[in-house]
């Protein structure tokens, strides 16, 4: 072979490298020898090569420095190639824009902007419905190869990152997708072009992260918005986009938000004047009424929406409501340039019907009406925008607005106030004991506010059942139905009740919050709490001595549970003891017995009965025969008032709950209730085939009830008059 310093070997090198990363400029009579040895190295050829056929080509410089070390290399000629790798053509490259080729397939992916016109391309609605699914490749067809990352932007007012994905084809002919046909405002006529494969990886559509807000140094040099399809973008500017993307709608607080108070600003007077900030779309009335994002947006549809983007309006309402909180930071703006303060959220989401135009509110204390100007070209455009995802973005904001510390709000109070509930707490107790009414009454005293505004109640219901599992209660991936314009089915990751009633309770650290569980032992408590069982305990609660946050499964959040959240829980001990019920669950928890309680059933007799000494002798018998944690409740005969009411409470109740506990074994019921309720019908093998001889028939005695028009008052009477010993 040739040497490194030989001058004809350098320029052969360089002629051959030049026809090879640019064809239409340099053209050498051994381009196809290269272009096969380029394949062999990258692994698109099986063919191999003898070492005579590529001595000459063997060149250095920075690209082969970098193809030497590929495994390709390696293996056809060895390690010991350190006179050609360190030769130079170093020249050469400094003097061309584009550098040098890489080595597909063997080398790390490489990073794309892929590049929308919004005024000609709906990207948003086609990540939205699922169709995107391929782009188009106008620019580096030779360098971009499978494997490779790509940012989806957007150009226009509102562009910015749509979402990522990862190129899952070669560049090659590609057909129009008609499923893409809906998201252009005038449908190509290219016909067949060239284009990659992109398989989807995350997408913020509801919200794009627009350029304004990427202020991390990563970006400085960022080509999203510059002329083209495809342009080249870096790993680090890829990997912060997914961060920022994937952490949205999970961050710690507080948050921070850009609002807009009307066009041009026009009601930043009355925002300051009422300490409020206001959004408009009446038509769809009280936000409240909407328990998911879909329900707002059908009504946003349904109303006739004259929004450019019904989904920018459906996420903006939806924040509104139900993601801003007490604590938050708001900074007004107006136009894309202007600031006009800030302040911080101190009041619940409230409907003001008074308001035909922008009805929904929320009180504000604002901290500051200095007005700044963005010094940084433009802000951003919608009505609502969550910029707390963007860090750098909101340091600078901190900064130009002067909200660097962060006083708590002035409503929010120093310490918790006292109350007589535990943290944890499981009312137990026989059925019709009152633990539904006792938690409805926990509810109303100590988690509910004087006013009644839809936020009034600082709790939620849940009920635990057999199938009820972690994903329900704490975040879990679910499928969800689109509407029209959208694929039929979709999944997205949802918080369950648990972890609402946390966040809540987070951002409004200064009152108490509770989440009820009714059926606590009906479902599996190991399952459903997981590995959050261990954060209920007082000490490892957020803010505590021994704090502890865990990460979440699903979305990989930090988290742990607040201090001012209580859980309380009830349980049937008809359905399960409580010495059965999980150990750890036990350990974590207060219990609170709830015994059935003849003084609040009605003193005196009612047509006769008297109801206080029914109950014992029930009660009595049934803890005899079976335990306590079967007796019957007093809740059932509470609103007894005739001897008609005293018989529909037993058919209804009492009775169903007998045969529940002797699994229709009358005769026990019999020795509850005695022999005016259930009568002797027939012994032995009496009514049997008589073709069948009743020797094999075992003498039995059969029971049943008897009519519930013959329970008069001295029938009831029986049942405490004669008590056995």
């Amino acid at each position: 072979g040739k040497k490194a310093e030989d001058p004809p070997a350098v320029l052969l090198f360089a002629s051959v490298l030049a026809s090879a990363v640019y064809p239409e400029d340099a053209v050498d009579f051994r381009a196809q020898r290269w272009k096969r040895f380029y394949k062999r190295v990258a692994g698109e050829s099986k063919t191999p090569f003898r070492n005579s056929s590529v001595h000459s080509l063997l060149g250095a410089g920075l690209f082969a420095r970098k193809l030497a070390l590929t495994p390709s290399f390696r293996r056809l000629f060895g390690e010991d190639h350190g006179t050609w790798i360190a030769a130079g053509l170093s020249w050469f490259f400094r003097n061309r824009e584009a550098g040098f080729p890489e080595i597909t397939g063997e080398d790390k992916p490489k990073y794309w902007v892929f590049q929308a016109n919004l005024g000609r391309y709906d990207l948003a609605g086609s990540l939205r419905s699922g169709v995107l699914d391929r782009w188009t490749v106008n620019q580096h067809a030779d360098h971009i190869g499978e494997g490779d990352g790509g940012i989806l932007w957007g150009t226009g007012k509102e562009g910015g990152c749509f979402g990522l994905a990862r190129v899952v084809s070669r560049p090659g002919t590609m057909e129009e997708n008609p499923e893409e046909t809906a998201f252009w405002s005038k449908p190509p006529e290219q016909g067949a072009y060239v284009g990659v494969a992109l398989k989807i990886e995350a997408t913020c559509e509801d919200q794009p992260i627009p350029r304004q807000a990427l202020e991390e140094a990563d970006f400085t040099d960022f080509k999203g918005g510059q002329q083209g399809t495809n342009l080249p973008a870096t790993k680090a500017q890829f990997e912060t986009l997914l961060a920022i993307i994937t952490g949205q709608g999970m961050q710690d607080r507080p948050r921070v938000w850009l609002y807009s108070p009307g066009r041009g600003g026009e009601r930043w007077p009355e925002c300051q004047e009422k300490s409020e900030i206001m959004l408009g779309w009446p038509a769809v009335g009280d936000l409240s009424q909407y328990q998911s994002k879909e329900d707002v947006r059908a009504a946003v549809v349904g109303a006739g929406s004259d929004s450019d983007n019904p989904y920018i309006t459906v996420h903006a309402l939806w924040q509104f409501r139900h993601e801003m909180a007490r604590g938050d930071i708001v900074i007004p703006k107006k136009g894309l340039q202007t600031f006009l303060g800030w302040g911080f959220v101190t009041g619940d989401y409230r409907y003001d019907e008074s308001d035909p135009e922008m009805p929904h509110r929320r009180a504000v204390e604002w901290r500051s009406t200095d007005e700044r100007e963005e010094d940084r070209g433009t802000t951003v455009v919608k009505t609502l925008t969550d910029v707390t995802p963007w860090a750098a973005y909101v340091v600078r904001l901190r900064r130009l607005l002067g909200i660097d510390s962060l006083p708590e709000p002035e409503d929010t109070p120093a310490e918790l106030p006292e109350i007589p509930v535990p943290l944890n707490l499981i009312l137990y107790g026989p059925p019709g004991t009152g633990k539904t009414f006792r938690m409805n009454e926990l509810a109303k005293a100590h988690f509910t506010d004087a006013d009644t505004g839809a936020d009034a109640r600082r709790f939620e219901f849940v009920t635990f059942h057999p199938s009820f599992s972690y994903e329900d209660f704490v975040e879990g991936i679910r499928p969800v139905l689109g509407g029209a314009g959208e694929p039929r089915l979709r999944y997205e990751l949802k918080r369950g009740k648990f972890r609402e009633m946390c966040a809540r309770a987070e951002r409004d650290p200064g009152r108490r919050y509770a989440l009820f569980i009714d059926e606590i032992n009906r479902g599996n408590v190991a399952s459903i709490f997981g590995e959050l069982i261990t954060l209920l305990e007082e000490d490892k609660r957020l803010g505590q001595e021994n704090e502890v946050k865990v990460r979440l499964p699903y979305s990989g959040d930090p988290f742990g549970v607040p201090s001012n959240l209580h859980v309380i829980g009830t349980m049937n001990t008809a359905d399960r003891s409580v010495i059965a019920l999980d150990t750890a669950l036990r350990r974590r928890f207060r219990f609170e017995e709830l015994e059935p309680n003849p003084s609040v059933v009605p003193e005196g007799t009612v047509d006769g009965v008297d109801l206080r000494k029914l109950l014992d002798a029930v009660n009595a018998r049934i803890e005899r025969l079976l335990d306590r944690d079967h007796r019957i409740g007093h809740s059932y005969l509470m609103e007894v008032k005739s001897l008609d009411d005293l018989r529909t409470a037993f058919a209804a109740h009492i009775v169903p709950l007998l045969q529940e506990y002797f699994y229709n074994d009358y005769g026990r019921i019999g020795m509850v209730l005695g022999p005016e309720f259930v009568g002797k019908v027939q012994t032995g093998g009496a009514g049997l085939h008589p073709g069948w001889g009743e020797q094999d028939a075992e003498a039995r005695e059969i029971y049943c009830l008897t009519p519930q028009e013959d329970w008069t008052a001295e029938v009831f009477e029986s049942i405490y008059a004669e008590t056995r010993p």
